[in-house]
């Protein structure tokens, strides 16, 4: 039976008649059958809902991240608690629900997850009174129908099915609606700057601060032993002060990425994403903050402190890391700032010369790594006694000086080692293949412990022969100046201060003291012939303490005229010096008796000239050396080994002699031949006993080591060491006018010169050869040594320095600016050897005529033009070595031609 839709319309409508239908369906169910071209409806499979499945009316396979959504949903669709919906709250409600309660959620999440898992879950299902009642009815008339007629209610059922459908919202859908629905742009901006107010406050400033600091340092001795002081795990520190940082990059970057509302309005998720990151955040602070408030009470009274803030003051405190990287990248930048800052001087000042030399200073990036790693070193060693880690403990590893810097001294010295086995030293003006730097200073070491042996020998035979008291004398700093004496039981000592007690001023204090010492006994007329040796020591905290040998006349006359021990006398003023010290004399005195088979006097400071003389491969250092830790604390604190008293001077010529052959001396005078004539005995005769045998020639040995030490001392006496033993004529250093590296007038030694009493001059040459260091490498390979880089920043400076009153402040930007790097072609044209040569090789190249020639059309101030062609002056190459200052011109006008003004900063 055909139906029409205008029938079929009108059955619906009586159906639908008096029913109050819902956009909503609970349950029913199809299977899909062709049959009279229709669709035969059967209970088979419900369609689920949020409200069903959250109420439990339901039952379906969904995790509990679905079910939360189908809790959103069907809270979020009723406006008001009504009676059939007991459990709805309302937009305001689930809001305050969803932020307390359920921070976390993400309702686009939630949304995606049901479109993708759950798509067909409607939103909600409110059941209408009637509704079941009438499908039910169409149900059974379904059921008791022809199958002619089925068609019609199987239709009904249909269309009551689609029409629902159409206003029937999905679950996914829903929710953001819901989402849209929360946000309220008021409530938010309070919520977030709610959670922001005091956010800054949370972590403790002073203590913020000193955590990225010592994030900076990155040594974990420091942050172990700063855990120890304050209770707190090592790892918690560490990982503390790296989650703060984390943190802090983390808000900033919420802080800038604060959302906004688009055409739609906005988004509840978006803003409860945010303020539930800037929760995290603010819980993972207040969580790092107790140990961070720990940290800042320990820097209160830590000597740490003024360390820290005087390394950050100078934007230094990443280099006590101690790697070399962090060295290079500081020294980088320092130069840059360097430059900035001279560009900006000169701008208000004229230039001149002495402006060149501190420019050309402060831009060479050598020094200025060099200055860094003395800066690191001294500051490790310093840090570790803020932290009084080195102590005299039992067991303590870290014993006079910490394993971090002799860890490093041991890392410089391999370092020395490979630089030097790369270097050759060749002899000027010879063909010869040269000789390894390595393999020199190896045998210089050996030598000057040898030729120290030799004079501290003398010393003590001279001593003997004109009966003078030896003295050993020990002189030690105030207990301000130890970090953790034994006193204390080797505990931290309060009073020691990093800005007052640091390695460097307790070495500057200790020279001042001895000064003071020496200059007292110069008081006394018969003391002003004292000689001797000083030696620096350290004690188990690393202070420095001084031992000195030195030889006394055994009395002296006061101003009465009366006779005084000389003991008392030396007591006397050290005990002054020391007298308002608390808790120790602070000097100590020994009367060295040399009994028959016992102790030199030498032997009791040769064995700490042998810490620093002692030939050691650095391969083989061992941090916890003794040597090592020694020399590593010389290092530190800038100090010597070693000094001579009343005979400054003594061991270098000594050294120079002691290398020296006959010939060398033929012209020089009898008064030279005669000095090198009793040192080459000396070393001859002592070098015959090493060939005896010890057993059977024993006498032998011992009679050619005396006559050995008669000569020594006949040449120390011709070398006037002894003060009180003068000669006839003065040996003094014979000095050169020169410049160094940066231009700068500076004198350089070039020799001894004797002067006799006739006031005529004999100078031995500083050096037996004129030598040359040259790299291992080839000319077409990479020199790693630098040493071409520093022979043509020296050719350049010199060639140009006749020139630096005619410079502009263009010209030192762009000498700065190559200084450190690209040197090589204005080199090529300050060489004069190059130039002489490219006369003859290159008079027809137009290019190279053009590079060297004058730029009369540039629009700074220039250097005077030339009367002539830059090649006229290397035609005559004795006017060209006579006029230096044409050779600067030309060099300059290279300078100015080679390297445009576009690569400087």
């Amino acid at each position: 039976m055909y139906i029409s839709p205008k029938d079929k319309e009108k059955e619906l409508l009586r159906l639908w008649k008096d029913s109050d239908f819902s956009i909503f369906l609970n349950t029913f169910y199809k299977y899909e059958e062709k049959r009279h071209n229709c669709e035969i409806i059967d209970i088979n499979k419900p369609i689920y809902n949020a409200e069903g499945l959250y109420k439990g009316r339901q039952t379906l396979d969904i995790s509990s991240f679905g079910m939360l959504a189908c809790e959103i949903v069907y809270k979020g669709l009723t406006k008001l608690t009504t009676d059939e919906n007991p459990d709805g709250v309302g937009i305001k409600a689930l809001r305050d629900y969803l932020l307390n309660e359920k921070p976390y959620v993400n309702l686009k999440i939630l949304a995606s997850y049901l479109k993708n898992n759950h798509p067909d879950i409607r939103a909600h299902n409110i059941y209408v009174q009637g509704l079941a009642k009438r499908k039910e009815t169409i149900r059974e008339n379904l059921s008791n129908s022809r199958v002619e007629t089925q068609y019609l209610y199987i239709q009904q059922l249909n269309d009551i099915q689609r029409e629902e459908s159409k206003g029937n919202l999905r679950a996914w859908k829903a929710l953001l609606t819901i989402d849209k629905k929360l946000f309220d742009k008021k409530i938010f901006e309070n919520l977030i700057n709610k959670e922001l107010e005091g956010i800054d406050n949370i972590i403790p400033e002073e203590g913020l601060l000193r955590a990225k600091q010592l994030l900076k340092i990155n040594k974990g001795f420091v942050i172990n032993a700063i855990s120890k002081k304050i209770g707190v795990k090592p790892k918690d520190i560490q990982n503390g002060i790296k989650r703060i940082t984390e943190l802090e990059e983390t808000l900033t970057d919420l802080l800038l990425s604060e959302p906004e509302e688009d055409e739609n309005g906005g988004s509840f998720t978006e803003f409860n994403k945010y303020i539930f990151n800037i929760r995290e955040v603010k819980k993972e602070l207040n969580k790092v903050s107790v140990d961070i408030q720990k940290l800042e009470q320990f820097f209160k009274t830590s000597s740490l402190t003024d360390l820290l803030d005087t390394f950050e003051s100078e934007g230094l405190t990443n280099i006590l890391a101690g790697d070399e990287d962090t060295i290079n990248h500081q020294s980088e930048k320092i130069i840059t700032n360097n430059k900035m800052k001279w560009m900006i001087k000169l701008q208000k000042e004229e230039l001149t010369e002495e402006n060149i030399y501190a420019y050309l200073r402060d831009t060479d990036i050598t020094a200025v790594k060099r200055e860094l790693r003395r800066k690191m070193r001294q500051g490790n060693a310093d840090i570790a006694s803020c932290l009084g880690l080195v102590n005299g403990r039992k067991n303590n590893k870290n014993s006079h000086c910490h394993t971090s810097v002799s860890a490093h001294k041991k890392e410089m010295e391999i370092k020395n080692e490979k630089w030097a086995k790369q270097v050759l030293v060749k002899i000027k003006g010879k063909d010869n293949e040269g000789v390894s730097l390595q393999e020199i200073k190896t045998s210089n070491q050996l030598k000057q412990l040898a030729n120290m042996n030799s004079i501290m020998k003398g010393y003590e035979l001279y001593a003997e022969e004109n009966d003078l008291l030896p003295l050993f004398i020990t002189y030690t700093l105030p207990p301000s100046f130890h970090s953790a004496p034994k006193s204390l039981g080797f505990q931290k000592n309060k009073e020691w201060e990093y800005s007052k007690h640091n390695c460097v001023e307790a070495r500057k204090k200790i020279s001042e003291d001895f000064s003071l010492f020496r200059a007292r006994l110069k008081k006394i007329p018969e003391f002003r012939g004292v000689f001797g040796l000083r030696v620096n020591e350290f004690h188990q905290d690393g202070c420095p303490h001084i031992h000195a040998l030195m030889f006394f006349p055994k009395s002296y006359r006061d101003k009465k005229g009366d006779t005084q021990d000389t003991y008392t006398k030396v007591e006397n003023i050290l005990s002054d010096m020391c007298k308002d010290r608390k808790g120790g004399n602070g000097y100590d005195i020994q009367i060295i008796d040399k009994e028959e088979g016992g102790a030199s006097v030498t032997s009791y400071v040769m064995k700490y000239i042998r810490k620093s003389l002692q030939l050691i491969n650095p391969e083989e250092m061992d941090e916890n050396c003794e040597f090592t830790k020694y020399r590593a604390m010389l290092s530190a604190s800038g100090a010597r080994a070693f000094s001579f008293i009343g005979s400054r001077g003594i061991r270098g010529l000594w050294n120079r002699l002691y290398n020296s052959d006959a010939k060398e001396f033929e012209e020089l005078g009898d008064d030279w031949q005669t000095i090198a004539e009793e040192v080459h005995t000396s070393k001859k005769l002592w070098n015959n006993t090493k060939e005896l045998n010890a057993d059977e020639d024993e006498d032998n040995i011992n009679d050619l080591k005396r006559i050995s030490r008669n000569h020594t001392v006949n040449a120390l006496k011709l070398l006037n060491a002894f003060p009180a033993d003068k000669q006839r004529y003065k040996i003094s250093g014979a000095f050169t006018d020169t410049e160094n590296k940066y231009g700068e007038k500076t004198k350089k030694q070039t020799g001894y010169v004797l002067i006799d009493e006739h006031t005529e001059e004999f100078i031995l040459p500083l050096k037996k050869f004129d030598v040359e260091l040259q790299p291992t490498a080839k000319e077409d390979e990479k020199d790693f040594t630098g040493i071409r880089k520093q022979r043509q920043r020296k050719t350049v400076i010199e060639t140009l320095s006749p020139v630096f009153n005619k410079m502009n402040k263009k010209d030192i930007n762009i000498l700065g600016n190559i200084f450190n790097s690209n040197i090589a072609d204005i080199y090529h044209y300050c060489d004069r050897a190059i130039a002489e040569n490219s006369n003859k090789n290159k008079i027809n190249d137009n290019n190279f005529n053009k590079m060297v020639s004058l730029i009369l059309t540039d629009s700074r101030e220039e250097a005077p033009p030339l009367s002539m062609n830059a090649f006229d002056y290397f035609e005559s190459e004795e006017e060209t070595k006579k006029d230096a200052l044409s050779v600067g011109i030309i060099a300059l006008e290279a300078l100015r031609h080679l390297y445009e003004p576009h690569i400087c900063p």
